[in-house]
């Protein structure tokens, strides 16, 4: 899970990273998000497709979900149902979108949008 503006690339405020100067991905963790082969991008910047082929482009897999959370709606709200999602497919046995791996990875920039009602659940990865 992970912010995209100034976190996973150098966009700011919501621009699209196709467009303006050169934007750049944050070479480590687009290498964390490649060797995973659950990754979703949690993000207000609304260029969702835009976001996709730049990653595509970039050497990020495919099948990177990328999610535009609107105003007014917690971003951490957002991660919480995306973990939940994860935590039930876990109990039916299907692993299918997170592989073997029973781990995760939330990131996010250091704006005020830091989770909100995610709540005080503690995990260990």
């Amino acid at each position: 899970l992970g912010d995209f503006d100034r976190t996973l690339c150098s966009t700011k405020t919501g621009a699209s990273p196709l467009h303006g100067r050169g934007h750049s991905l944050d070479a480590d963790l687009a290498g964390v998000a490649a060797s995973h082969p659950s990754v979703h991008v949690v993000t207000r910047n609304s260029h969702v497709e835009d976001i996709r082929a730049f990653l595509t482009r970039e050497g990020v897999p495919r099948g990177v979900r990328v999610h535009n959370v609107g105003r007014g709606v917690s971003k951490g709200r957002v991660i919480r149902e995306i973990i939940d999602a994860f935590e039930k497919e876990k109990e039916r046995g299907d692993s299918g979108s997170g592989g073997d791996c029973d781990c995760g990875l939330a990131i996010a920039d250091c704006g005020g949008d830091r989770g909100g009602d995610c709540g005080e659940r503690r995990y260990v990865f």
